[in-house]
């Protein structure tokens, strides 16, 4: 065995005639190889040959078709590849290959060289765009192959509609296929063992890019095993599932953990059944979801009913997604509503275990969903309703941290206590990190930080006085920074005059940070629980107010007292 890694010539360091007897050879992730020397045909007693991520390869030996005893030849990675060597079916023993580019010119293998071979495992099939008539005319090329992963790929592709079909039919895999990426597809219809369970039963991972023409999806919701599906510029798909009978609800996408739609223009519905429309849809187990500009759509998936009684709970499922943990939205132009029905019964949780959420450019949506365990979440600055409907988290921060710099979005991340069981804050346990964009921050109510315990605010220059009345409601505030807010003043005096009417500004606050703050002249009273004080960099500070402060440790950096 030879393996030779992070090789930096274009060329071998070894002459393959004095490798007569390797077995293997790994030349894997060595991008700055170009070609193989023809004489490395000689090597017959050679089984593996790995080139995965050889970037720079544009070709193989064309004699490979000598290397008899080759079984497995790892390609995949080889983006610079042309074509495949002449006469590649001459290897009856090859059970692996990874990555196949059908070339255009009479010096390459053809697709049906593939015919007679008994591979498994993982195919990638590019360039079929110069698939012929001829290749596909020669039979099934999957039916004696082991795949699970099988990808095909197209690229600038003119041909007639249906022969997109005819090349994928030619590859009807047998049972056991896991994965099924395709790329560029451009016929109306999907070939029949797609939408064949038996064919397809296995399958975990679909994706399907680029698939222009199609209008509709095979009947994907049944799949018992599918795990993942990536749907992404499909330009004539208006609804998810479309059947022609039955119902959608009662098994849909049952292993269903991760769900991407992108790009899809014209989608607006979840589900269609003999023409008739619908938004209740059951995700049982998935756990992300991420949208993103599909401009079409205007509601989450709603929970389904489940049965005739008429108790609530047994009617209704509590969410369309009650697994879900986190959720992108990104581009959605028309989302107005989450897909929560409003039930006599009581409020239900939309997300009852989102932990993240990343919704940005959606200007209808107005609430935030429900979410009692919602962790992570960030949104546009410039949404006022939503700052308003997140009330309902504020009063769990435990930790914040706001930036607001010139030409980008304004950022605040904030962490959250965990609940017990009796519902009472447990202050011992783990923190998580929730963000928040929105420029609302100094705009919305501060009583609902009473857990807030460090706060730290950077490039904030729309802040020219301390907010006094902001910071009397964060009792709880123990760690204060601020950084680089270059139009930080000082108190405005009639402020300072109401707020010392009242109780002690951060009564619990025992580190204070403020660096590069270069018009700042003064800081606010502080207060007896101060135990540290660092100041750096802000040239015209007067005075920052210890005359009261016990047993404080000043640091101070580049600062010049008067």
């Amino acid at each position: 065995a030879l393996q030779l890694c992070y090789y930096r010539s274009s060329g071998l360091p070894f002459v393959p005639k004095h490798l007569k007897h390797l077995r293997y050879l790994d030349l894997s992730g060595n991008c700055h190889i170009k070609a193989l020397p023809e004489e490395i045909c000689i090597m017959y007693n050679l089984q593996t040959l790995n080139l995965s991520g050889c970037e720079s390869l544009s070709g193989l030996p064309k004699d490979m078709k000598y290397m008899t005893g080759l079984r497995h030849l790892y390609t995949d990675g080889c983006l610079s590849l042309k074509c495949m060597p002449p006469n590649l079916g001459w290897l009856t023993s090859l059970q692996t290959l990874t990555y196949f580019v059908v070339g255009c010119s009479s010096g390459c293998s053809s697709i049906g060289e593939l015919r007679h071979m008994n591979l498994r495992g993982q195919l990638q099939l590019c360039h079929l765009e110069n698939v012929t008539e001829a290749d596909i005319t020669m039979g099934n090329h999957g039916g004696k192959k082991d795949l699970t992963q099988l990808s095909f790929a197209w690229k600038n592709d003119c041909s007639e509609v249906d022969f997109h079909e005819k090349v994928l039919d030619a590859f009807t895999p047998n049972r056991g296929l896991q994965i099924l990426l395709v790329d560029s597809y451009r016929s109306i219809r999907f070939p029949t063992w797609m939408t064949n369970l038996s064919v397809m039963q296995d399958l975990v991972k679909l994706s399907l890019v680029s698939c222009t023409m199609c209008d509709r999806l095979p009947q994907l919701w049944q799949l018992p095993a599918l795990q993942v599906l990536y749907l992404e510029r499909m330009d004539r798909l208006h609804c998810l599932c479309i059947g022609d009978g039955g119902t959608l609800t009662s098994s849909t996408f049952p292993k269903l953990r991760e769900l991407v739609l992108l790009d899809l223009k014209i989608l607006n519905g979840w589900w269609e059944v003999k023409g008739r429309h619908g938004h209740q849809l059951l995700f049982p187990l998935l756990e992300e979801l991420s949208i993103g500009r599909c401009n079409k759509l205007t509601n989450l998936p709603e929970p389904p009913m489940l049965g005739q009684s008429s108790s609530c709970n047994d009617n209704m499922a509590r969410s369309a997604f009650p697994a879900l943990k986190k959720l992108m939205l990104h581009g959605l132009k028309s989302l107005s509503k989450w897909g929560k029905k409003e039930e006599i019964c009581g409020e239900q949780s939309t997300f009852p275990l989102l932990e993240e959420a990343n919704i940005i450019d959606c200007p209808e949506l107005s609430t935030l969903p429900e979410a009692p365990r919602l962790r992570v979440l960030a949104f546009p600055e410039d949404r006022p309703l939503i700052w308003l409907s997140m009330a309902r988290y504020m009063t769990a921060f435990s930790n914040a941290r706001l930036k607001i710099a010139p030409y980008s979005p304004s950022h605040v991340q904030c962490s959250i206590q965990q609940v017990d069981g009796k519902g009472k804050w447990n202050h011992r346990s783990s923190h998580s990190t929730m963000e928040l964009c929105g420029s609302y921050f100094f705009h919305t109510s501060w009583k609902y930080f009473v857990n807030l315990s460090y706060l730290e605010i950077i490039s904030c220059d729309e802040l020219m006085y301390w907010p006094l009345k902001e910071l009397q409601c964060l009792v709880s505030l123990n760690r204060l920074t601020v950084h680089c807010c270059n139009n930080l003043i000082g108190s405005a005096k009639i402020l300072e005059e109401l707020v010392s009417e009242g109780n002690q500004l951060l009564p619990c606050l025992e580190f204070l940070k403020i660096k590069s703050c270069p018009n700042l002249v003064e800081i606010f009273s502080l207060p007896p629980s101060l135990k540290e004080l660092y100041i750096e960099r802000c040239s015209k500070l007067e005075s920052y107010g210890v005359s009261r402060v016990l047993k404080v440790r000043v640091f101070m950096l580049n600062t010049q007292m008067t």
